[in-house]
């Protein structure tokens, strides 16, 4: 005799919801789900909404959870979502409107997502801002000995320090 194949979590989830009167909220609350992650399909198919209407209602109880304390973590991006964006961005780092609804179909992430990643990435590689938990490198100091021996002090004005006698504003 066979035993009953389980149902995993995730379809567990989805049969619940199938039957929820409110879709949105029990996602939220019931399953700890508060982004819409790659389930949009099954989102947009249960409620009937648009994604932007999905993620508006998220945020509207990330919003409210925020306020009474309640601090949840944004998962991220995936590893197989950095990759296809990486290699989009080897290949052109100025990415146009069609090319972003492409990458939001293939990653499941939402457009504004991929053009804030962009542009972050852009600033990053052209050494303009560092990534989180990395440190900044120190600032060259004004009266560092490198820079007090070089040949062109005090002209070289590493750390940028105001001039004696001048007002600093």
């Amino acid at each position: 005799m066979k035993k009953p194949v389980e149902e995993s979590t995730e379809e567990s989830m989805w049969n619940q919801l199938k039957t929820s009167s409110d879709v949105l909220k029990d996602y939220n609350y019931l399953f700890g789900n508060r982004w819409i992650d790659g389930n949009k399909e099954k989102l947009i198919e249960l409620t009937g909404m648009t994604e932007r209407k999905i993620n508006t209602i998220l945020q509207s109880y990330r919003s409210k959870d925020s306020n009474s304390g309640i601090r949840f973590q944004s998962p991220g991006f995936s590893s197989e979502q950095k990759r296809i964006l990486n290699e989009t961005f080897d290949i052109r780092p100025f990415v146009d409107s069609q090319k972003i609804t492409e990458l939001a179909e293939r990653t499941g992430l939402m457009r504004t997502q991929i053009a804030t990643w962009f542009s972050r990435e852009r600033k990053i590689r052209d050494g303009k801002v560092y990534r989180k938990n990395r440190q900044t490198p120190p600032k060259p100091l004004y009266f560092s000995i490198d820079n007090i021996l070089s040949s062109d002090f005090p002209n070289n004005k590493k750390g940028a320090e105001p001039k004696i006698g001048h007002a600093p504003f």
